[in-house]
Order: structure tokens, then C-alpha cells, then sequence
């Protein structure tokens, strides 16, 4: 019977684009004209501009980051966009193609995700039958099990674990999964025990697979070891490979020390159907481990050892060793008792190029961690100390819309050209404006730095001499916790090791956190006359791809509760301090603000559940440099709470805010300073409803709004119902 030829159809994938239209990256570079190619080493900006140019030809509400549907077609998360267009239902574009001398006509139609195959089934059975058992009591035991996956059956959670694509050698697997396990387990209660097992894997139709597992935990006396291997055959339509491993740990216990070794050894081999060459993703490596410790591994002990390691990589099609590793570790804990803890890891390991083309490379990973508890615990130091080498990518980032309300940032277009710079997106200060996302680009660029860490915490706690009298007893109502971190960055260009935190990184510093802290307190968690001090003085400096960013901030703050007739509470606040914050290539982003703010409220208790709240708040903050920006807010509210933990929570506030402010409205500092509201006079209200309506069931129901004398008045509201399992 003759029947009418039909098209072949399929989906067509796009390795580069180029526009005509003017369209400036984040770094003002114009991409007209230019061919940008995915995934292009020689262009760390290229999913940046890849993304633009896309963007583009979407319509504005439907960029990338919101499609218009979702779907897992063959196993593979798609997201399907409409492109600005107003024909859908004919050709789109065409072109011709030269396929094996025949000149081949191509049309780019619409498409839509399949919604019909809707239905799918999942199932597995599993079998376990006790074989025999010796007089010696040596349990052997025949296992089994069958998983069936329809091809169109989607799982909400993960049913294998996450290395099974990976034990499998999967690439995008098709049709219907049958998984089969059958094996023996072994177990007896002095030797331990093994497992084996056969396991077959298929995909209806692109693979098939079986692999070999052998695990066993055995010990005879003082020597234990523990073994897991495995052997893989598998092949699909594209791919057919071999992979073998195995993985052994055995010590042997002496009198309160212990002796040792280790081994890895992993054969991945992938191989190309077609031209019968291995893949880039085949690879080998051995590892090899001898240790040695004394002491109570629970307790105090001291372990040294030796690992040396080989590599294998894909070259000039053949695996060939590109490095080997020799690294010398040692790990202790030298105190351990109910006053003093002292721990010390060190790790150096020299890597070596196979081939010579590189000088040997040099790292050295160490920490220490220190813990002091002095008069009966009156006094805490707790110290740690690491250094440590590796590398971080050079991070470059652009910014996705989302959805309003699943985003974290929001753009203010200061410049009012329409384009989207770096330098304008702010965190969002509300939920409505939380519009945007930060996307790390992936990048093939990777800095070699040094990192070194120091931390100490001292904790001044006299209330074990609150039973005390005279002197004692009035130190006994003080409490003081002091803490000071630093963490610098600094770029490694050559194998010198410093494990001195303190030590400037000049002008290879990539990165430099500084924060210290120090709070007083009297009558702590007491509300009686409570009172707090707290002295914050926090700088750091990060080195990014588009400029040096620091910020400073040094903070005075008192705290003041008391709790008086029974059901009033009266609180009040104040803070006075700086907050700095440059940027080297955005400069109108830099600020010295200088502010002191007084905040008190006082609140009525009708009962422990139910809680009344009237608060005043004024605040002066003033930029002393760039424009001048200043700003008097008064902020006047009320608030209240009613909480019944075993049926509803209810809490809501209204606030207004009268901000007087001198300088330009429409510019970062200003929406820093501002918070996100107008000058003038502005509304803020929420209530919050928690429901809790089973025992495994909550409902939440969130509602916001605010009002400025120059905006309309915006309302957020959510609902949330949480289950728990």
C-alpha cells in the first residue's frame, strides 16, 4: 500500500547566536555583529551575552528564568519560551542543508510540550530467603529485587542514590527502566560478614548494562577490613564502556595504637560507538594509603600516614598518567576532657606533572582548634586557627528575572537608557520588588590562592557567683562575650606557605573579612533593669571580576528592658555609627553614612499569650561625601501578637514613617538610606495568620502593604500550607 511521505521532525540544537540589534553586556561591550558560542573557553563572558541575545527575541515577560511551560521530556528538564512573533502556526524560518550530497530542505515551526502522557507507573518487589545455616552459625541468605519505571512515570524524590548515573555510566537514558538485583549475603557473628550481587540494568531503548558488586566487612581478632568493588559492562545506542573499582580499608588494632593501609583503584573506560575511541570523560587513577595512631580514636590520639596517588587522563585518544600526588597527613586530639579540647590536622602534599611541563605544586592544608573552660566555667576561650591552599573561580555574575516575590534582588533603572547594568540591581526591600536573581557565569578561570582563617571567642559568665555575696554577688549579674574573626584571601604564585593570619597580602590580597564584637550585659535574660552594650566594628574588602568592593561598619548600640506592674515592659533602643561602603568601578554606589538612632516602645502584657506594642523611632543618618544625602526619620507604630501554640498564631503592625530628605530620591544611596520607601511621609501595614489545622498540617497566610505620597498603594499577600511527614 503506497502512503504519503511524512517529514522527519526533531529538535534543533544552537551552539552560537548573533543579533544585528545594539545590545550592551554588563560591561558596556556592544554585541552586534558578534557570534557568541556556548560554553567558549575563550570567552569568560559568553553565557552572560549568550542569555542577552536570547533575551532579546523573547518578550519581556518571558525571558529566560520564566518560561511559558515546564516538562521533563525524555528524562530531560525542558522549559519551552515563545519567541516575539506573530505567526505560529506556519514555518517560522527555513533554510536548506547539504545531508550526503542532497541539497535538504529545514522549517523551524512552533512546538508545544507534550501534555498527554500524564500517566505513569513505578513498582518494585523484593525478595529475601534464608538458605542455610552452619553449625557455627554462619548465616547465608539468597537476595533479590525487580524495579519497573514507566518511561513517562516522574518521581517527586530521589530513588536511587546520587552516584547511580554515575555507576552506570548513564547518558540520557530512554524508555521504560527495568532494574534487577539478585545475590547472596553472608553474615556471621565473629567474622562479619559479604555480599554479592548481579545487577542488571535496562533502558527499553538506548542501554543495558550488568555489573558485578562484591562488599564485604570482615575480622579475624585484631584485623578488620573493610572492601567494596564493583564491575561494569554496559552499552547504549551512542556509548558502551567498562568500569571497575574497588575500594579496601584494613587496620590492625595493637595494644591502644593501630596500624593500617588503604586502597582505591578506579578503570572508567567510555567508549564512542561509532569511532570506537574513548571518551574525554574515561578515566583511571590508584591511590594508595599507609596510616599509623596511638591513643583512643574516640578520645585522645595522635594518627599519621602516607598517600600516594597516580592519575590517569585521556591523550592523544589513550588514557596516559598526567600527575601523581604525594601527601603526608598527620590528625590529632591532644586534650580532651571536661575543661580543656585540643585538636591539630595537617595535611602537605606535593602534586607532580607527569610530563614535566609544570613545576611541582606545593600545598599545605592545617587547623588547630582550641577550647578553655576556666572557674567552673566563669571563663570560655575557644580558638581556632587554619590555613589552607586551593583555588576559587573568578566570579562573574548577571542577574535572571523570576517570578515577583522568588527573587532576592530588584532593578532600578537610575539611568533611565534601559539597559540593565550591574551597578543597578539592590536587594530588595520588599517582597513585590524581588524580581531578580544572582546567577554565578561558569567560567574555565581559576585563581590559585592561600586561605587563612583565625577566630577567638572569649566568654566572661561570673553567674555561678550569683549564690555569692559582696562583690561577688554583683559581678554575678554581668555577662561579656568578646569574638573576633578574620579570614584573608590571598593569591599564591608560588609554594611559600605562611600560616600567620596577620600577615598583609599586599597587592596579591584577593579578599579580607574583619569582624570583631564585644557585648556586655547586665541582668541577662532577666527583664529587670536587662541592659546591653554592644561595640561592632566589622570591614571587608572582596577583589571581583569588576573591581575592588569594601565595606566598613563600626556600631555603638545600648539596649535597655525592664519589666515593671506586672504586664508593661518598657524597651528602648539606641545606635550610633558608621557604615562605609566603596566600590571602584561603580562609584555611585559609594557612601560614609554617619548615623545615631533612638528607638523606645513600651508594651502591654494582657497575658502570656497576648501582647500590645506602641513604638516611636527617630533616626539621623548623613552621606559625607559624594552628594551630602541626609536624612530625619520619624517613625511612629503600633503591633500586637496573640500565640496559642496548639491552634493559631496572629501578629500584625501598622508604622508611619515621615522621612525628611535632602538630596536626589532616585539613586543607590538614596535607596539605601531609604530603605525602599519615598520622601515624605509613608505607610507600612502586614499581619501574619498562622493555622496549625492537623497535627501534620500548618497554613500560613502573610498579607502586606505600604503607601507613599508619590506611589499607589501596593498589596502583598501569600498563603503557605506545610505538611510534615
Amino acid at each position: 500500500n503506497v502512503k504519503r511521505n511524512q517529514a522527519a521532525n526533531g529538535l534543533l540544537k544552537f551552539d552560537s547566536v548573533r543579533t544585528t540589534e545594539t545590545i550592551l553586556d554588563a560591561n558596556n561591550f556592544n554585541l552586534a555583529g558578534q557570534t557568541i558560542v556556548w560554553n567558549d573557553p575563550a570567552n569568560s563572558d559568553w553565557y552572560e551575552q549568550f542569555i542577552k541575545v536570547m533575551n532579546a527575541a523573547l518578550p519581556l515577560n518571558g525571558t529566560f528564568g520564566r518560561p511559558d511551560k515546564k516538562d521533563t521530556v525524555a528524562g530531560i528538564p525542558t522549559e519551552q519560551y515563545r519567541f516575539n512573533a506573530i505567526n505560529t502556526d506556519l514555518s517560522i524560518y527555513k533554510f536548506s542543508k547539504s545531508i550526503e550530497g542532497i541539497d535538504t530542505q529545514f522549517e523551524i515551526v512552533s512546538t508545544d510540550l507534550d501534555d498527554g502522557n500524564n500517566n505513569g507507573f513505578a513498582g518494585r518487589l523484593t525478595g529475601q530467603q534464608r538458605l542455610f545455616t552452619t553449625s557455627d552459625s554462619l548465616q547465608v541468605d539468597g537476595i533479590a529485587s525487580v524495579d519497573f519505571i514507566n518511561k513517562d512515570f516522574r518521581n517527586i524524590e530521589r530513588v536511587y542514590n546520587v552516584e547511580f548515573s554515575r555507576d552506570w555510566n548513564l547518558v540520557n537514558p530512554l524508555g521504560n527502566q527495568t532494574f534487577l538485583i539478585s545475590g547472596v549475603e553472608l553474615q556471621h557473628p565473629k567474622t562479619g560478614g559479604g555480599k554479592y550481587e548481579f545487577q542488571k540494568l535496562e533502558f527499553s531503548e538506548n542501554y543495558s548494562g550488568n555489573r558485578h558488586v562484591v562488599g564485604a566487612n570482615i575480622r579475624f581478632g585484631k584485623l578488620k577490613s573493610q572492601t567494596n568493588s564493583s564491575y561494569l559492562k554496559g552499552a547504549g545506542d551512542s556509548l558502551d564502556s567498562k568500569f571497575f573499582r574497588i575500594h579496601n580499608n584494613t587496620a590492625y588494632s595493637l595494644n591502644k595504637a593501630w596500624v593500617g593501609g588503604k586502597l582505591s583503584l578506579e578503570d572508567n573506560q567510555i567508549r564512542n560507538v561509532k569511532s570506537d575511541s574513548l571518551t574525554v570523560e574515561s578515566q583511571k587513577y590508584g591511590a594508595y594509603e599507609f596510616y599509623a595512631g596511638k591513643g583512643d580514636s574516640t578520645n585522645v590520639f595522635v594518627e599519621a600516614g602516607y598517600r600516594f596517588q597516580a592519575n590517569d587522563s585521556l591523550r592523544s585518544g589513550v588514557l596516559q598518567k598526567v600527575n601523581t600526588s604525594n601527601t603526608f597527613f598527620a590528625k590529632s586530639r591532644l586534650v580532651n576532657n571536661e575543661n580543656t579540647q585540643l585538636s591539630i590536622f595537617a595535611n602537605y602534599r606535593i602534586l607532580k606533572d607527569a610530563i614535566g611541563a609544570r613545576e611541582d605544586e606545593k600545598s599545605l592544608n592545617s587547623r588547630l582548634l582550641y577550647n578553655q573552660n576556666l572557674l567552673k566555667g566563669g571563663i570560655n576561650v575557644n580558638t581556632a586557627l587554619s590555613a589552607n591552599n586551593g583555588v576559587i573561580p573568578q566570579q562573574e555574575f548577571t542577574y535572571v528575572k523570576v517570578e515577583p516575590g522568588e527573587g532576592i534582588f530588584t532593578w532600578i533603572d537610575y539611568n533611565n537608557d534601559g539597559i540593565q547594568d550591574l551597578g543597578e540591581f539592590e536587594v530588595a526591600q520588599y517582597q513585590d520588588e524581588a524580581e531578580y536573581v544572582r546567577i554565578l557565569l561558569p567560567n574555565q578561570v581559576f585563581i590559585k590562592i592561600r586561605e587563612n582563617k583565625f577566630s577567638q571567642i572569649i566568654t566572661l559568665n561570673p553567674r555561678t557567683w550569683e549564690n555569692a555575696t559582696g562583690f561577688k554577688k554583683f559581678l554575678s549579674h554581668f555577662y561579656n562575650q568578646t569574638s573576633y574573626v578574620l579570614d584573608r584571601k590571598v593569591r599564591r604564585k608560588n609554594d611559600a606557605f605562611n600560616i600567620n593570619p596577620f600577615e598583609d597580602g599586599g597587592d596579591d590580597q584577593l579578599g579580607l573579612v574583619l569582624n570583631f564584637r564585644n557585648a556586655l550585659f547586665f541582668n541577662r535574660g532577666r527583664q529587670k533593669y536587662t541592659t546591653s552594650y554592644t561595640y561592632i566594628s566589622s570591614s571587608s574588602d572582596n577583589l571581583l571580576s569588576l573591581g575592588l568592593q569594601r565595606n566598613k561598619l563600626k556600631s555603638h548600640q545600648l539596649n535597655f528592658n525592664h519589666k515593671f506592674w506586672e504586664s508593661w515592659l518598657l524597651n528602648v533602643k539606641g545606635s550610633l555609627g558608621t557604615n562605609e561602603s566603596t566600590s571602584e568601578n561603580f562609584t555611585a554606589r559609594n557612601y560614609t553614612l554617619e548615623n545615631y538612632e533612638l528607638a523606645p516602645k513600651i508594651s502591654y502584657l494582657l497575658n502570656s499569650q497576648t501582647r500590645f506594642d506602641v513604638f516611636y523611632g527617630f533616626l539621623n543618618e548623613n552621606n559625607t561625601i559624594g552628594e551630602m544625602e541626609q536624612l530625619d526619620q520619624q517613625k511612629l507604630g503600633f503591633s500586637f501578637a496573640y500565640s496559642n501554640v496548639q491552634k493559631i498564631s496572629l501578629s500584625g503592625e501598622f508604622n508611619y514613617i515621615d522621612n525628611a530628605f535632602s538630596g536626589s530620591p532616585f539613586s543607590p544611596v538614596a535607596y539605601q538610606m531609604l530603605e525602599g520607601l519615598q520622601p515624605g511621609a509613608n505607610f507600612t501595614w502586614s499581619m501574619l495568620l498562622q493555622k496549625r489545622i492537623t497535627k501534620y498540617l500548618d497554613a500560613n497566610l502573610s498579607y502586606f502593604g505600604r503607601k507613599s505620597k508619590e506611589s499607589s498603594t501596593i498589596h502583598t499577600g501569600s498563603i503557605q500550607l506545610r505538611a510534615f511527614f
